[in-house]
């Protein structure tokens, strides 16, 4: 009997127990998310009771690069808590405990409606947020929040991965988006402003007096010398025949000295005709011109095996490969000293300020690209697509011969290049306006993601809350997609980094919060 009854004892010792501990340690914690002008604050906490210490960790993220959202790494961190009718408490850190993070403990002392304000003073990001909450008596009080339904898949995404990678979000809104063809393209050479510039004639090539051969991406102007062309030695140009012909002269020359000399004599006794001196004296000169020419003969040679071939004149012999536009070198097709054939491409050159957009039309959208006047585009590896405004460009003209093949038509926008950020040959999704639109409910492209053939978003739900959802896309324009149904204007949505949010929805994997909640 005595055994029950201290069985029945202890029994409800520790139900007193459970009762009393218990729910404070089941309490939900309170998740709150919230965007301001510099900086998104992402906050969990237990839920406020009075005589309980309640523990923030407050995530701070720096807005103000909207291509790349960054936890906050230096600042101060102040929560202030107002209860209807009770003093103020205030409790800060002047710094985060790890990037992004920062960790702050209020104990309230009056329960009731109440406010709770979150400061973040630092050198980059600075931002205050307002929540409005309650001051519970006892943890009894506590109810759990009821959360809204949710069309659509949920994905957890921690601020610890986001901060790692480029990641951004925005909010969709109204705009109006015209009609608009779609069609895919690449960048080419203006017609005229590509040249290729070819050896007039066989013989090596050499880098132009003074300078180095000639290396791809180099500004070229219009005339400037790129290299020369020697031209080979011709068979007669051999050394040991020239030598001996050299040889062959100076004999010459020494028998025709004799030979004047001899009949110089003579006739001075009146021993032969006058004609005789006269003829030896030309034989003379002929052997003086013949050694004098293959003296030259033999400089040349010798000069050209040194790589340096003159003329009769004292001129170097060369051809030059001159560019007749200014632009860029593109292509090299030959290195120096290479021995070339006459008419073989040695360099590409393009002139590259202004160059052409060729999109290709589908067929069935020949109609509707004739009304167009201006497009957007959109290249490989860029974030954002750019105007034909913003480009300085033109339409050129739109095709009027189906391509057999792909059954599409050509259509060429001439735009400004000044940077030279556009490559010839560059993949390009040009968009040709058609219309004046409509208001409707639009977001960057750059936040459409492809679901196996369907097209999803994901709604930034709460800090660290993501939704995917499937939406129906309309017309495109200027690098915005009309939204026909799945959003609303004001949903947020991942605009960067909603690749690898996509590659969490799905992994089966959990991630885990490397900081404490």
């Amino acid at each position: 009997m005595l055994s029950s009854s201290r069985t029945v004892l202890l029994f409800a010792l520790l139900s007193w127990f459970l009762a009393a501990s218990g729910p404070a340690a089941e309490l939900e914690p309170i998740a709150h998310t919230a965007w301001g002008a510099q900086a998104e604050i992402f906050v969990e906490f237990p839920p406020l009771v009075v005589g309980s210490a309640a523990r923030f960790s407050v995530h701070f993220t720096d807005l103000r690069d909207p291509e790349r959202f960054l936890a906050v790494t230096a600042g101060s961190a102040t929560v202030t808590l107002h209860v209807t009718g009770a003093q103020p408490l205030t409790a800060s850190t002047t710094a985060p405990r790890v990037p992004g993070i920062f960790g702050v403990t209020l104990v309230p002392t009056a329960a009731g409606p109440a406010r709770l304000v979150f400061a973040l003073d630092g050198p980059g990001a600075s931002d205050s947020f307002e929540l409005v909450t309650r001051v519970h008596s006892t943890p009894d009080e506590v109810r759990p929040e009821t959360r809204p339904e949710t069309r659509g898949e949920k994905v957890a995404f921690l601020k610890e991965q986001q901060w790692q990678i480029p990641f951004a979000s925005t909010l969709a809104s109204r705009r109006r988006i015209g009609r608009s063809v779609h069609a895919l393209g690449e960048v080419r050479s203006k017609s005229g402003k590509e040249v290729r510039l070819h050896a007039p004639r066989p013989g090596r090539l050499e880098p132009a007096r003074g300078k180095d051969w000639p290396v791809i991406g180099q500004r070229v102007e219009a005339g400037e010398t790129l290299a020369v062309v020697l031209p080979p030695t011709s068979p007669e140009l051999d050394r040991s025949y020239l030598e001996l012909e050299s040889r062959q002269a100076a004999v010459e020359l020494s028998w025709a000295t004799q030979m004047v000399e001899r009949s110089a004599r003579l006739d001075s006794q009146g021993a032969i005709p006058r004609q005789e001196l006269e003829s030896a004296r030309k034989q003379l000169e002929l052997a003086r011109s013949r050694v004098e020419t293959a003296r030259k003969r033999l400089e040349y040679l010798r000069s050209r095996q040194e790589g340096g071939a003159t003329t009769a004149t004292g001129q170097r012999e060369e051809y030059r490969l001159r560019s007749p536009v200014g632009g860029t070198l593109v292509a090299v097709h030959a290195t120096a000293s290479e021995n070339v054939e006459e008419s073989t491409t040695v360099f590409t050159v393009i002139d590259l300020a202004r160059v052409w957009i060729v999109g290709r039309v589908y067929e069935p959208d020949m109609e509707a690209a004739r009304a167009a006047r201006t497009a957007s585009f959109k290249f490989l590896g860029e974030p954002r697509a750019v105007t034909l405004e913003s480009l300085s460009g033109t339409l050129v003209t739109i095709g009027d011969l189906v391509d057999a093949r792909t059954r599409t038509v050509p259509v060429v926008f001439e735009v400004g290049n000044p940077e030279r950020r556009l490559k010839i040959g560059q993949f390009v999704e040009v968009d040709l306006e058609t219309g004046s639109g409509e208001e409707c409910v639009a977001i960057p492209d750059t936040a459409l993601y492809d679901d196996g053939g369907r097209d999803v978003v994901f709604l930034e739900l709460g800090g660290e809350s993501f939704l995917k959802r499937r939406v129906r896309v309309g017309n495109r324009q200027r690098g915005f997609v009309q939204i026909v149904d799945g959003l609303q204007a004001g949903d947020r949505i991942v605009t960067v980094g909603g690749y690898e949010v996509y590659l969490q929805s799905v992994s089966r994997a959990i991630p885990e919060h490397g900081h404490a909640h």
